[in-house]
């Protein structure tokens, strides 16, 4: 499969990495897999015959764990970044907004939700996916963890530190009366984009878009988070 020039802006072009070249490859034959032997049209036969996809290979990504380690390092959060990049948030980033500007009339709004959203992904180390899946029903207070599930529809418990427990009961106790959120469940969960648009939304330049995706914590909101609000 080419790896072909993708634009990154108007002067600038790049080729894709290979292990998301060997994703897409992956992915597709995934899909011929189901087409071929897992699915059939109204009359009974299989979409293909065959899966051309296996003619394609998958070139394993050759690294050596120290190299990798130097390349992940950049991506992640060091020492207490983390608990840094919180505080900002907090006490410092409504600072930097226009005064009466509609960024900050909203971030006023939604600073409870938005702060407890990024404690408790950096408080768990849970993806993106796995937390736009959590339910009410699927937070321990009294433990301190969440139930969630894993890729591949694996159900897991997952740990979380305490002031993130802390910091989803300070919001939910505005959640009711702010944003009309019910508690059996039935309000619609933020999809992963949006939760990704949260996070970029917070980015600066010591604490990147992914570096809040891939360095979460040691110690990722949850359809307790009404979309649209």
């Amino acid at each position: 499969m080419e790896r072909r020039n993708i634009p990154i802006d108007k002067k600038e072009t790049k080729k894709a990495e290979k292990v998301s070249v060997n994703r897409k490859i992956s992915a597709l034959r995934s899909l011929f897999k189901y087409l071929t032997t897992q699915t059939e049209n109204d009359e009974g036969e299989p979409y293909f015959y065959r899966n051309v996809m296996l003619k394609i290979e998958v070139y394993k990504v050759k690294e050596t764990l120290g190299a990798r380690a130097s390349r992940i390092s950049t991506k992640i959060f060091h020492n207490d970044e983390d608990v840094r990049f919180l505080e900002f948030v907090k006490h410092n980033y409504e600072k930097e907004l226009p005064e009466k500007s509609r960024k900050l009339i909203y971030f006023k709004r939604d600073k409870e939700r938005d702060f407890a959203f990024l404690s408790l992904f950096l408080g768990s180390g849970i993806r993106v996916n796995e937390l736009s899946n959590l339910r009410l029903r699927d937070l321990d207070f009294e433990e301190k963890q969440i139930h969630v599930l894993r890729k591949g529809g694996k159900k897991d418990v997952v740990a979380v530190s305490p002031p993130s427990m802390h910091d989803i009961k300070v919001y939910l106790a505005v959640r009711s009366e702010r944003y009309r959120g019910s508690n059996d469940d039935r309000s619609r969960p933020l999809v992963p984009q949006k939760i990704e648009q949260a996070l970029k939304l917070y980015e600066t330049k010591e604490h990147s878009y992914l570096k809040l995706l891939n360095g979460r914590g040691e110690c990722n909101f949850i359809p307790l988070i009404k979309e649209g609000r």
